[in-house]
């Protein structure tokens, strides 16, 4: 079976399954929006060339590219070399397009220094797709141009580099480059663009995950364009080339899929997709899909379920958040004015939302709004703000976290362990800790809280005694997401996930007993989420109660017994420590009746349990016990909580 006839063969057998759009089955997980391949109805696929059951050798050129090479000047290679043809893909079964140049930074200077390999197809003035699985040998990061599309002009309209000086793939905007995913070498990654000509707006996908949302697009045709004129510019093809100098003796990349398809502008306004919604205090948090057709959006509230389109009030108007996994917005007030009736508590909305849209037919920036009765409501009870339940031991209180869609996958721990999962979301264990932390008190969090937009602050809680917070932080969060601790202290130690696979830096602060400890978002989809750590400066008394001569929980005291209360205690601060437990009976009127006490000493973060007793008097009618640290028996500073038993 020859070459052509296997594409033909693949071609139709994906037409046969065209059974979803670009943002695939489910729209609103940006991962399967990036692993679907658009092959619905009104798209075309353009270019299809995977390269891994190609013959060994095969030239860049059979494929239908063109292929341009280094020059030391225009015409004369003069000894530069550079080529694109099929190789042995590293790290993976099959083969891959190499490109390849050899100019670095100890070559003469070049007509041109790079190896660009170029591949037309027939323009697109719609939605274009683009998508190439790329990976860059090294030894070291080099600048590559990933994945580029331009216009039948040669303008560009989309631009993803491969940027070492970053060690991202950065997205080429008008601006500058902008920040998006970390990469390494000897490591494959499927990049997808998602373009929308008529709408002006760009998607980005890495390995799944949607790192830019609705970004214009790089050029435009000449300087001063109109908006008319902008909006006729097309697609007609994609480019990826070498980086022409660098530390590496070659400079070279390996592609195993290039992948182009489109569909014409659309003719009217699409439905919006994704929408959720969930409750907060007297608020509605909306949250959907971004698409690169949406202009804006319009958010709409009604406040019965079977309500007619026309009964929907508008509660926001034209609202557009770029650069971000999705769209959201908070609802506080039933309508768009100054003395629109606030949300309450308890009563359930039905929101809908609508997007807006040019159209290439109207030939201008004017914007349609698509119908209402596109959007599917959805109902939301906001409800009032309520805390993480904590244990009343736990030097941890009060957390609240404003991540509403998430917040079920939070909660308040103690005992930090090798083998503890700091997520609720996932599976992943610690597999090393350091030894000063092992044993205290810590707020397991979502993984996917680390996407958190909505608002600055993500989570506040309060300590009970004077402490040292540690937020757990991972090493691929980007640096500008983290200026909300630069009064934060980065300690040198590390907590390691899964073997080494995740690293997380160490950020401490100090607060005063009875102190609000606010965190804000780090607001990155491609990072994991933190997870926080919580160290008491004071002595802990972790429990108290009664046990018999084997060892086991007495429900209540036995009149005239020789009683022996178990006490276990951690010494949180960060020295050696020693201290007086107590444990005291009192009777109906609050006086001591008997007492005893034990010495003990502990390391920084020891845990210690120990034993001690007093004789139990014939009555107890009205009698309660009542644990307790001091510093000493004579100055009597108190050091820790107390655990009272009646």
């Amino acid at each position: 079976m020859n070459k052509k006839f296997r594409q033909m063969i693949l071609r139709l057998t994906l037409a046969l399954l065209l059974i979803s759009g670009v943002y695939g089955s489910n729209p609103f997980d940006t991962k399967a929006m990036a692993a679907e391949t658009p092959v619905s109805d009104g798209w075309q696929v353009l270019v299809d060339d995977n390269f891994e059951n190609d013959s060994l050798g095969t030239k860049a050129e059979d494929q239908g590219y063109d292929v341009y090479k280094p020059m030391l000047e225009e015409g004369n290679a003069g000894g530069l070399k550079g080529d694109a043809y099929v190789a042995k893909a590293p790290g993976k079964p099959g083969n891959s397009l190499y490109v390849y140049d050899d100019h670095n930074s100890g070559s003469k200077v070049a007509y041109r220094n790079t190896t660009r390999i170029v591949k037309t197809f027939e323009k697109q003035e719609g939605v274009v797709v683009a998508e190439v699985s790329f990976m860059q040998p090294g030894p070291q990061r080099e600048r590559a141009k990933v994945l580029n599309l331009l216009s039948s002009n040669g303008d560009y309209v989309a631009r993803i580099t491969a940027d070492p000086s970053q060690a991202k793939f950065v997205f080429d905007a008008k601006t500058g480059p902008d920040n998006m995913y970390p990469y390494e070498p000897n490591h494959w990654y499927n990049i997808k663009v998602v373009v929308d000509i008529v709408n002006d707006q760009v998607m980005v996908y890495v390995d799944g995950n949607l790192c830019f949302s609705k970004q214009p697009t790089v050029e435009v045709r000449s300087a001063g364009t109109t908006t008319s004129e902008k909006i006729k510019q097309n697609i007609a093809m994609i480019e990826l080339l070498t980086a022409g100098e660098s530390p590496n003796p070659i400079n070279s990349f390996y592609v195993s899929q290039i992948k182009v398809s489109a569909k014409p502008p659309a003719d009217t306004p699409e439905a919006p997709v994704g929408l959720t919604a969930y409750p907060r205090d007297k608020e509605i948090y909306v949250e959907w899909a971004p698409s690169p057709s949406a202009r804006s959006n319009n958010v709409y509230v009604a406040t019965k379920p079977d309500a007619a389109d026309s009964e929907y009030v508008k509660v926001m108007d034209k609202y557009n958040k770029k650069f971000v996994p999705s769209d959201y917005v908070s609802i506080t007030k039933l309508g768009t004015s100054s003395t629109s009736p606030l949300l309450e508590n308890g009563k359930t909305y039905y929101v809908k939302i609508t997007q807006n849209t040019r159209l290439l037919s109207k030939g201008t920036d004017t914007e349609v709004e698509s119908p209402l009765s596109l959007s599917q409501a959805v109902a939301v009870t906001p409800n009032p703000r309520h805390a993480l339940e904590s244990a009343t031991t736990s030097i941890i209180q009060n957390v609240y976290v404003n991540d509403t869609k998430n917040m079920s996958d939070w909660s308040v721990q103690s005992g930090l362990a090798v083998g503890s999962t700091p997520y609720g979301d996932s599976e992943s264990t610690i597999t090393k800790l350091p030894s000063n932390y092992s044993g205290i008190d810590w707020i397991r969090t979502s993984n996917a809280s680390g996407a958190y937009t909505a608002s600055d602050v993500l989570t506040t809680f309060a300590v009970t005694n004077d402490a040292d917070v540690f937020v757990a932080v991972s090493r691929e969060t980007m640096e500008a997401n983290l200026a909300w601790l630069s009064t934060w202290t980065k300690t040198a130690d590390t907590i390691e996930l899964d073997g080494g696979a995740k690293v997380f830096d160490l950020y401490k602060k100090s607060f005063a007993a009875n102190s609000q400890v606010t965190l804000n978002k780090i607001a990155q989809s491609d990072s994991n989420g933190y997870f926080i750590l919580v160290r008491g400066r004071t002595i802990q008394l972790n429990s108290f109660e009664f046990i018999d001569w084997n060892g086991n929980k007495l429900s209540a005291l036995t009149p005239g017994i020789n009683a022996t209360a178990k006490v276990e205690v951690t010494n949180n601060t960060a020295e050696k420590r020693s201290f007086v437990v107590i444990c005291a009976l009192y009777d109906a009127n609050q006086r001591l009746v008997t007492f005893t006490s034990a010495s003990v000493t502990a390391h920084a973060g020891q845990k210690r349990t120990f034993n001690t007793g007093f004789k139990v008097p014939q009555n107890l009618s009205g009698y309660h016990a009542k644990a307790f640290i001091w510093d000493s028996l004579i100055t009597m500073k108190p050091l820790s909580n107390s655990i009272s038993i009646q």
